[in-house]
């Protein structure tokens, strides 16, 4: 039975296996979280806490409004368009605790060495979608886990393809009812290195002054990225207008501020 993080296989994996944390007892995992909040009756003002738990705590206090660490409050008549400038500083800070800190001991007599590290984040949909600086509703490429390409119809994205992750020889990828037979494999996966090329296409788009690609250029190039899958690995971008990214194009960019993060989060 899992109590709580402490005991589940992520945080042995990667807490307890991680020599540089594991190298101070004053060491501090961190979950990173943020929501919008209207903290009036009406109108669209908002706040949004960026809001830290310290995960190794007992399950008691670190569910402790008294702990729960502000790291800052993005507030304004309307709800962001990105958090990438703040995540930025977050991120900035959080490479600083891994690399290591040190401060006096709780009793004053001498001093500690510590590290910090980012180990997971949470939020809902529209706040994740802000927190990945990654347009999710009605955006052709809305998931962040997956690359599949959602279907225009009805002013509106649909996303399908779920049997694509059923296994090869499942009866639901063949049944009629369910229309075509599906025959593809599980989609490709949001990865670092998808991230990374995400950021580098989003900024030669906005140093070339490009505006977001059209659905049907999205399309195309949904088009020879699943047609040339493992072909290519590495960009290879002299110009902006030679560039063909073999990820989807800008509503699924995701730009440097949460690459960061995202790194952290993994290293």
């Amino acid at each position: 039975m899992l109590r709580s993080i402490i005991d589940s296989p992520g945080w042995a994996n990667n807490i307890l296996k991680d020599p540089v944390f594991m190298e101070s007892i004053y060491s501090i995992a961190l979950a990173y979280s943020t929501d919008g909040v209207n903290p009036f009756r009406s109108g669209q003002y908002t706040l949004w806490p960026l809001a830290f738990k310290v995960l190794n705590l007992p399950p008691t206090l670190a569910s402790s409004t008294a702990l729960i660490i502000l790291g800052g409050v993005v507030h304004g008549p309307k709800k962001p368009k990105t958090l990438q400038a703040y995540q930025l500083l977050i991120a900035d800070e959080f490479a600083a605790g891994r690399r290591g800190l040190k401060s006096t001991s709780p009793c004053g007599n001498y001093t500690i060495h510590f590290s910090t590290k980012l180990v997971l984040t949470t939020a809902d949909g529209p706040a994740n979608g802000l927190m990945l600086n990654q347009q999710t509703a009605n955006a052709a490429w809305g998931c962040i886990k997956c690359t599949i390409m959602g279907t225009y119809c009805l002013h509106r994205q649909l996303y399908g393809q779920v049997r694509r992750y059923l296994p090869l020889d499942h009866r639901y990828r063949v049944d009629p009812s369910f229309g075509t037979p599906e025959i593809r494999p599980p989609p490709e996966k949001r990865t670092l290195a998808t991230t990374r090329r995400h950021a580098a296409y989003a900024e030669l788009q906005k140093a070339a002054g490009l505006k977001a690609a059209t659905f049907t250029e999205r399309t195309q190039v949904a088009a020879r990225t699943h047609t040339h899958t493992h072909t290519h690995t590495h960009m290879h971008a002299h110009t902006p207008t030679q560039f063909t990214p073999h990820v989807p194009g800008w509503q699924g960019a995701v730009l440097p501020g949460h690459a960061r993060l995202f790194q952290l989060h993994r290293g």
